[in-house]
């Protein structure tokens, strides 16, 4: 750190001597005397930063190419880690010049001024020859012929110098690029630039990664890995925590530097797992304050209109926003924003990281309901032509589209119900729909009763569905019936079921009477007890698990042809037996039994 401030005090002196130097001279250099001398100071090392020897190793290769460009979006630690690397290279041979940046600087002028007072630190030949390139670089920084006689003048520098333009994002003036980007490709070798941007910037980067002139370094080599977050708690709270609570922090935040510190503000190690969600008011005002200010209107309402997906695609996009342009939106997320995450590395799948999702959801809260109604129908639609029942269903619900939502649980049998792994969530769609459909609708009323011996849900019964279930119980004894099961036994019999785990694929004894609700009289009627014998089915061919795979992620019979690179008769022979094996009467009928069976991951 004191050889930090060593600079620091050379740099101010050095500056100063050419401001008077240019006054001697009656040399007007425009701003000159507004220069800000902080913005050429390395920042010190955040007392609450950590070591990160693989990053820094990684920035020390980048001296071998012109340019090492580090992009992330805002709170990534790049500012963090160039101040670190700095800070490591002090006492070395390498000099290092820096300048951060700010909306201001769009002026070429100021921005070249900066730039030159920041490379006036070189040796005294050099520097005396640059602070003489000062007032024509004001007056002609468009001009190739001055940036020849920089390039010449950096080129009788002895020593290595690294020019270090933090913030480079909030430049957008197209004359700055373009000199920048002709002094990064004349670059002598002694001199290397370091550029640090929240967004895409408009220079030749194929041209660059082909040619060798280019390191990056992205947000995936910049996110917090496991090790970090230990490292991080133990130097913020002093404490070892338990690798799971490590990897929800990890999951939970995207691996976003700024997220994980705004967790450990303020608080100790239970509050954090407790208030690992985007409604922490710190994460709140981060993402709206600094992450959707700086981005477009229309770009930001596209981020709280698909906040609602835990992941989508370009194609449901459209479907579900009815527009065409989701595929540039995201690649403009993605690229230039860098906020959207790509789910499967090609760019065709995507999600937003959970605490931004989270805290976009939040946002949407005080937005128009009615509207948000009206995506969440059109998404469940798509999600019933692409087969995919259950994110059909939850749209459905969020929508309050009982109708649709009561039609799309009703399609799932009871088999499959039992056997479904989600069933506290089955169980939360039933709860939220109005008790009366669940009265009018038998089948509902049946997976209602399954669903709360198969969750672990108390033996005291609450809401307007239990209300009804208790209702049915007291019509049958008026009318000398017996009462299917009482709130007591329901209780019993769950909790022996839940000591006597299910099994596929065998026989399975159902103690429990099976009943009925008959809608004009709303009486349970009481079947015989009876053994429910659980399907067996024929082991699905390699194919045809290709083509059910193929088939679960909405596929065309003629993609599911193209892919497999088979003719579209063979994919019908291949359905038709998958169909059978699986006793399914559909292809979303299909998806759900194969998922009942383990044949298919809950995500696919």
């Amino acid at each position: 750190m004191e050889g930090l401030l060593m600079k620091n005090d050379a740099m101010i002196e050095c500056i100063e001597q050419t401001q008077v130097a240019n006054s001697v001279g009656n040399t007007s250099i425009p701003g000159q005397d507004q220069l800000l001398l902080t913005k050429f100071f390395v920042p010190e090392w955040a007392s609450s930063s950590i070591p990160r020897p693989r990053l820094t190793k990684l920035l020390d290769q980048g001296l071998q190419y012109p340019l090492t460009l580090i992009s992330a979006p805002a709170g990534f630690g790049k500012t963090s880690l160039l101040s670190n690397w700095a800070q490591s290279r002090v006492s070395g041979d390498l000099n290092i010049a820096w300048v951060s940046l700010d909306a201001e600087d769009n002026e070429p002028g100021r921005f070249w001024t900066y730039v030159l007072s920041a490379l006036s630190q070189c040796e005294p030949t050099t520097s005396a020859l640059i602070q003489q390139l000062l007032p024509v670089m004001q007056e002609e920084y468009a001009s190739k012929q001055v940036f020849t006689v920089l390039i010449n003048i950096l080129c009788e520098a002895r020593t290595s110098w690294v020019l270090i333009l933090d913030d480079y994002h909030v430049i957008h003036e197209p004359v700055i690029h373009q000199s920048l980007v002709y002094l990064i490709e004349h670059l002598p070798p002694t001199v290397h630039i370091m550029l640090a941007s929240r967004i895409k910037l408009p220079f030749p980067l194929p041209r660059w990664r082909g040619r060798s002139k280019l390191l990056e370094v992205k947000t995936e080599q910049l996110r917090a890995t496991a090790e970090d977050v230990k490292l991080l708690l133990q130097s913020r709270m002093h404490v070892s925590a338990q690798d799971s609570v490590v990897q929800e922090i990890g999951a939970r935040t995207g691996g976003w530097w700024a997220l994980i510190h705004l967790l450990l503000w303020d608080a100790d190690l239970f509050s954090v797992v407790n208030e690992l969600h985007g409604s922490n008011r710190y994460i709140l005002d981060y993402v709206t304050e600094v992450v959707l200010r700086s981005l477009d209107p229309a770009v930001v309402q596209f981020l709280l209109h698909t906040s609602m997906f835990a992941q989508f695609t370009a194609a449901m996009c459209d479907a579900v926003l009815e527009r065409t342009d989701s595929r540039m939106i995201l690649e403009e997320l993605e690229y230039t924003y860098l906020l959207a995450m790509s789910q499967d590395g090609q760019g065709y799948c995507y999600h937003y990281p959970a605490l931004v999702a989270e805290a976009l959801q939040t946002q949407v809260a005080h937005m128009d309901e009615e509207e948000f109604q009206t995506l969440h129908v059109r998404a469940s639609c798509w999600y019933e032509q692409h087969c995919d029942l259950p994110n059909a269903i939850h749209h459905a619900v969020c929508a309050h589209a009982w109708t649709r939502a009561a039609e799309l649980i009703e399609t799932i049998t009871p088999t499959s119900f039992e056997l479904m792994p989600e069933s506290a969530i089955i169980m939360e769609w039933l709860e939220k729909l109005p008790a009366e459909m669940i009265q009018a609708r038998s089948h509902l009323w049946q997976c209602y009763r399954r669903q709360r011996m198969m969750t672990s849900l108390p033996v005291e019964m609450s809401g307007a569905v239990d209300a009804l279930f208790q209702g049915h119980a007291a019509a049958g004894i008026a009318s000398g019936m017996e009462p299917s099961m009482s709130a007591v036994e329901f209780g019993i019999e769950n909790q022996s079921r839940q000591q006597e785990p299910v099994q596929l694929h065998k026989r399975v004894e159902d103690t429990v009477a099976l009943e009925q609700v008959i809608p004009a009289t709303g009486h349970p009627v009481r079947s015989d007890q009876r053994t429910v014998e659980q399907p067996l089915f024929e082991a699905l061919s390699e194919r045809e698990q290709q083509v059910l795979h193929e088939l679960a992620h909405g596929a065309s019979n003629q993609e599911i042809a193209d892919r497999l690179v088979i003719t579209v008769a063979t994919v019908k022979r291949h359905m038709s037996n998958v169909f059978a094996k699986l006793q399914a009467h559909n292809r979303a009928h299909a998806v759900v039994q194969a998922r009942s069976y383990g044949l298919l991951n809950a995500a696919v």
